[in-house]
Parts: C-alpha cells; structure tokens; sequence
C-alpha cells in the first residue's frame, strides 16, 4: 500500500483527500476521479438512476459492492458514537 494524495476540483470547490489504499482501490479510485470529472451534469444523479451512465459494467459493479460495504461500516460507526455520547 501507498500514500496518495489526490486534488480534486468539482463545482469550483476544491478537494485534498490522502489515501493508503492497495493497488485494486487505487486503479478504482482512479478511474472513478476521471469519470466524475468528465460527468456531462451540472447536479451529479445517483449511478442507478443516471440517464446518461458513465461507469463501464464491471466498475460499476466494483464501486456498489465498495459502497454497500462502506454505507453499512459508516452507519454502524455513526450508531456506536450514538451510544458513546449517550454514555457520557
């Protein structure tokens, strides 16, 4: 794993985002930056309801598994600090 350091301008704010990722997450990081950049909308719709998709198949089918793994890890974070704020 390596460190990289991504710049990202989008609706003329810009991001700074630092990763340690494997070789796989970072091609799909990657290919994922570049496709945001080049997405024809002003208001980026969710993939699954985009009239125009730009996700080839199988990269489509990557980053949902990744956010289904994702969504699930970062609501369970969101209820343990729930319940560590209720304790205090």
């Amino acid at each position: 794993q390596t460190c990289n350091k991504v710049n990202l301008e989008y609706h003329f704010e810009k991001f700074e985002y630092e990763f340690e990722l494997c070789q796989e997450c970072q091609t799909l990081l990657e290919y994922s930056l570049a496709r945001l950049k080049e997405c024809p909308h002003d208001e980026k719709p969710r993939c699954r309801t985009c009239p125009t998709p730009c996700y080839e198949k199988p990269q489509w089918k990557q980053v949902a598994k990744l956010m289904r793994y994702s969504g699930i890890r970062f609501g369970l974070l969101k209820i343990k600090s729930i319940f560590k704020k209720s304790k205090s």
